[in-house]
């Protein structure tokens, strides 16, 4: 038998000679003392370990009955009470015209096919048109409604009968002046594809009530949806789980995840290209503004009112937050012969009501023309931050942090306007 004096672990090592008589007796007594030695140290050292795994087993019936403090949609309440339970946001995707339908402008009336004031136009960027062209008069007639006297185009007849209702601002900002930037920095915060939706936020900050059924969903009409996408209603870098769920009629769940019956993919792709091409020579009111206002009038302007009625008769209405607007306002100057306008971010109009809006009031002020707002300016982070509120959050303090810094709906902008609190 040879011995060596190597020592590891606080076990002492052998090495026997099995050609020795002692060696099969003297082995088996190593083999005990080596097993003996290494399970007090597993016990010694590991102690908490299995500690830990028997207090899990004795634990894991009213473990897996308890909620799990981790679940992103566990109901969470606001910091303070809020006015609003419930949003429901009209967005009107395209850019509607304020001054055919709220901003009423008779000097814009009188300066019809003259060229604007050299001072309006400094320093304009307009999308597609030359900031210096001709003047463009408003297409339809306005008239005073309810006891607030709120000034409403002709085109919305429905909507004049709920104006005590309403809390109208005709003096909203933007920074994008085209349809997809636009669309997404209302719609998040930012220009940038990426960010969490207003939607999307208020589901982080708030939770869900319901286990069965989702928190945020979208309805999205017509073929395209809006420019912007999915990234309307997207969580960005927040869990997906906070993402609006868009409902949609017919078998398949995502759009356009099948072809028809009898249409291949090359039919469906020249199909799609004829209607790329019929919606660039279109696109939306640079051209045919009387007869696409008329249109979209007649789609929106009933079910808005009927909306607001159905609310108000169940009693809801005080609890919901009911927002109509879209990206952007449409220039004074005409596009398109004589009847278009092109995007215009310095001015346009949107309306709230219920919800610790107050009602019956109209905020701000543009100049004669339509062109720059003159008095209470609301930028699209105050809008955000104003409506953070009335669900109960301090825009400030509803954050998420992301790749090393809290981000927030507003980023490092927003003020509350508190004009629109009742």
């Amino acid at each position: 038998m040879k011995q060596t004096g190597v020592q590891g672990g606080g076990i002492r090592s052998f090495v026997v000679d099995s050609r020795s008589e002692l060696g099969p007796q003297l082995a088996e007594r190593v083999d005990h003392t080596r097993r003996l030695v290494a399970r007090r140290w597993f016990l010694k050292e590991c102690g908490v370990g299995l500690g830990a795994i028997g207090l899990a087993d004795l634990l894991g019936l009213s473990a897996a009955a308890a909620p799990k403090a981790t679940d992103p949609l566990t109901t969470r309440q606001p910091p303070f009470t809020p006015k609003a339970k419930s949003v429901i946001y009209l967005f009107m995707a395209g850019g509607p015209s304020h001054l055919e339908l709220f901003d009423n402008k008779p000097e814009l009336a009188r300066w019809d096919g003259k060229l604007p004031p050299p001072d309006l136009v400094k320093n304009y960027r307009a999308a597609f048109i030359n900031p210096n062209s001709k003047l463009l008069g408003p297409k339809f007639k306005f008239a005073r409604h309810g006891k607030s006297g709120a000034e409403l185009s002709e085109l919305l007849p429905h909507l004049a009968t709920q104006a005590d209702d309403l809390c109208i601002v005709k003096s909203m900002v933007t920074d994008a002046f085209n349809h997809a930037p636009a669309q997404i920095f209302m719609n998040t915060g930012a220009q940038q594809f990426g960010r969490p939706s207003l939607g999307a936020w208020t589901l982080y900050g708030l939770g869900s009530e319901s286990k069965d059924l989702p928190g945020f969903v979208v309805f999205s009409t017509g073929s395209k949806g809006p420019s912007g996408g999915n990234s309307n209603w997207g969580s960005g870098f927040l869990p997906t789980v906070y993402q609006g769920v868009q409902f949609r009629t017919g078998s398949d769940p995502v759009l356009y995840l099948s072809s028809p019956r009898g249409v291949d993919r090359g039919l469906q792709r020249d199909t799609l290209d004829g209607l790329g091409e019929l919606n660039r020579l279109a696109w939306d009111q640079h051209g045919g503004l009387v007869g696409d206002l008329k249109k979209n009038c007649r789609n929106t302007d009933q079910a808005c009112a009927a909306l607001l009625r159905d609310l108000k008769s169940r009693g809801l209405l005080d609890s919901t937050l009911v927002i109509w607007g879209g990206e952007f306002g449409r220039t004074p100057m005409v596009q398109g012969g004589s009847d278009g306008r092109d995007h215009h971010p310095n001015c346009f109009t949107m309306w709230l009501a219920g919800g610790g809006v107050k009602p019956g009031v109209t905020i701000g002020e543009s100049d004669a023309f339509g062109f720059h707002v003159t008095r209470d300016k609301v930028h699209v982070h105050d809008l955000h931050a104003t409506i953070l509120h009335l669900l109960g959050f301090d825009h400030e303090k509803l954050t998420y942090r992301f790749q090393g810094r809290d981000f927030r709906l507003t980023d490092v902008h927003g003020k509350l306007v508190k004009q629109i609190l009742a």
